[in-house]
């Protein structure tokens, strides 16, 4: 698992002006865009390696890696997170940065290649909502 955190230019105006409650509801929606945009690319299956003769999902030790995706957005007292993962046993030797095999290297899209392909966009979607909420 990583933890990734950002800045969010905003939050604290937002908090002062709607209170940490409304502050919650204003930001689920980019938070849940975002993190269905990461899980997304997560479930997304690479090309097979030239010559492979393994078909995905349909051999008995398969666990669907693609389809044990999922998500949750969560709030705590003044504050907002979402999580993403998967609960294929080998999930983290295909997909997790810091255990992925070398098999799966250069091929799949680890965790950490995820957030970082997607996070300038996620905080941007945030900053969005933050300005137009602040705006009304």
């Amino acid at each position: 698992m990583i933890a990734v955190s950002a800045t969010i230019e905003g939050v604290d105006e937002l908090v002062q002006r709607f209170g940490t409650l409304q502050m919650q509801h204003i930001l689920r929606p980019p938070m849940l865009r975002g993190i269905l945009e990461i899980q997304a690319a997560m479930q997304e299956y690479p090309a097979p390696p030239p010559n492979s003769q393994y078909l995905r999902g349909i051999d008995a030790k398969s666990e669907q890696l693609g389809k044990r995706w999922t998500h949750r957005v969560y709030t705590e007292p003044g504050s907002i997170f979402a999580a993403v993962g998967n609960n294929a046993s080998y999930a983290p030797y295909v997909q997790n940065y810091q255990f992925q095999a070398s098999v799966h290297k250069r091929r799949w899209l680890t965790d950490k290649g995820a957030v970082e392909k997607y996070k300038a966009g996620i905080v941007e979607d945030f900053q969005r909502v933050i300005r137009r909420a602040l705006e009304e």
